[in-house]
């Protein structure tokens, strides 16, 4: 028994090392500091193109703080509050945008988290 036992619990810490390491390996991936969403393609006059700006604007928040797991509760978290905080940076930029002649595209940055 206590052999079986011995191996259950090497079983144990091999999964829970495992797993701390995928959990951790998608923060060491992310490098990504900016990214730029286009909308020169896009009438921001009109409500159906701010909404495909906000879609794309949390397509880049969901880009520069990346996704976890529901099993990774504090690393959804962090997520979660990374992609607010880039998501309301960016929309507060949006009415400068709809009144700019020549550009077509912003950047948009993450805080560090």
């Amino acid at each position: 028994m206590s052999s079986r036992k011995s191996v259950l619990a090497a079983a144990a810490l091999a999964a829970a090392f495992l797993s701390s390491g995928f959990a951790a390996a998608p923060a060491a991936a992310r490098t990504v500091s900016s990214v730029t969403v286009s909308y020169a393609d896009l009438n921001l006059a009109a409500a159906a193109g701010r909404a495909v700006l906000d879609r794309r604007i949390a397509a880049a928040a969901r880009q520069l703080c990346g996704q976890y797991a529901p099993v990774e509760l504090k690393a959804i978290a962090l997520s979660r509050a990374c992609q607010a905080d880039v998501t309301a940076s960016a929309r507060a930029q949006r009415p400068a945008l709809a009144t700019a002649s020549n550009n077509v595209s912003f950047r948009v940055s993450r805080a560090a988290y």
